[in-house]
């Protein structure tokens, strides 16, 4: 069993691998209202795909335990039953067939990230990257791109942890 000191660096863990960073604020973010609505609930990890190479789970957690639950403009890395710390999103915008979300981690410090993502019904695929300056082109995660592809499952709940 970890601690929670361990979760927390294994939520720290999973946002550095999962995104990347971009520290500048940006004047005019934009919150797409119905996007964030399709993201509200908790979503569990069924895929992890980092630098092209599958994961079945994350420092010893099973990819099942692992979920990010969407609530209002807060996201939140849950590992079993310990929440990591919320994140705010900052901008959530559709550009065609998929969308970008730019989200702030509030703590240990305040760093910017980007992701884009598509949800079809319950599945919602996201890929961070690791060059600066915005998401990555493309929903893919191939040897070499230092892209993180997550796809998720919606779970089935009436009200989502953390609510």
């Amino acid at each position: 069993m970890f601690t929670l000191q361990v979760r927390v660096f294994i939520v720290i863990i999973l946002a550095a691998l999962t995104s990347r960073p971009n520290t500048a604020d940006e004047p005019g973010d934009k919150i797409d209202a119905s996007l964030l609505q399709k993201l509200r609930g908790e979503w569990c990890v069924v895929t992890y795909v980092y630098n092209g190479k599958p994961f079945t789970q994350l420092a010893g957690i099973p990819l099942k335990e692992i979920s990010m639950v969407f609530s209002g403009r807060t996201m939140s890395v849950w590992m079993g039953d310990t929440v990591g710390w919320p994140m705010e999103i900052k901008q959530l915008v559709s550009d065609g067939d998929s969308a970008t979300i730019k989200y702030e981690m509030v703590r240990p410090v305040r760093e910017t990230f980007w992701h884009r993502f598509k949800v079809n019904g319950d599945k919602l695929n996201t890929c961070g990257g690791s060059s600066r300056g915005g998401p990555p082109d493309e929903l893919k995660s191939e040897p070499g791109s230092r892209n993180t592809l997550m796809v998720f499952q919606r779970k089935k709940t009436t009200v989502p942890k953390g609510d």
